[in-house]
């Protein structure tokens, strides 16, 4: 014990009073209400780049099915319901959208991606028209496609392009 009172002086192994520690808990409060708001800004900029990863994904997977089963895709863009449904041609019916709307229930259901909320697509150039508020790309065999452009975008107008390129049929996104 002498040994560790030579060190250790007894005055500074007192521990903190409350008003020391009242003090430190108000300095942390205020560091964390400026922090939050920009933490969140933030994170509302990665939900529209992970959205917009993620459909490029679907847009991709439609690719690849249709160069590996030898079989045309169609990636079906709602606009009204901010949705991509992805399905092979041959699921398609007369009525688009009727089929759109009962996917479930079909044997060669629909590969369904809807948009997270405050994140929404925007029609782009170059993408070919369906009926009422339908959209679509199309996938074919040898790889390429109909090609086009979709625009993501959140509640702070950030903007990624979706760019398909219609020879290639390569998913490309933009900031």
């Amino acid at each position: 014990m002498e040994e560790y009172r030579r060190i250790v002086p007894l005055y500074s192994v007192r521990g903190f009073s409350l008003f020391e520690l009242l003090v430190v808990l108000v300095i942390i409060g205020l560091m964390s209400a400026f922090a939050v708001p920009q933490m969140a800004g933030s994170l509302m900029k990665m939900n529209a780049l992970t959205a917009a990863k993620k459909l490029g994904s679907v847009l991709r997977y439609a690719r690849s099915r249709a160069v590996a089963e030898k079989i045309p895709y169609i990636a079906v863009i709602s606009w009204e319901d901010q949705q991509i449904a992805v399905q092979d041609y041959r699921s398609l019916t007369a009525d688009l959208q009727q089929k759109y709307e009962d996917a479930d229930a079909d044997e060669g259901r629909a590969k369904i991606y809807a948009l997270p909320d405050g994140v929404r697509m925007l029609k782009g150039e170059g993408l070919a028209d369906g009926p009422a508020s339908y959209s679509y790309i199309a996938f074919y065999t040898g790889g390429g496609s109909s090609g086009g452009n979709i625009i993501i975008t959140d509640e702070k107008e950030r903007r990624y392009l979706l760019h398909v390129d219609f020879i290639t049929g390569s998913v490309e996104c933009r900031e």
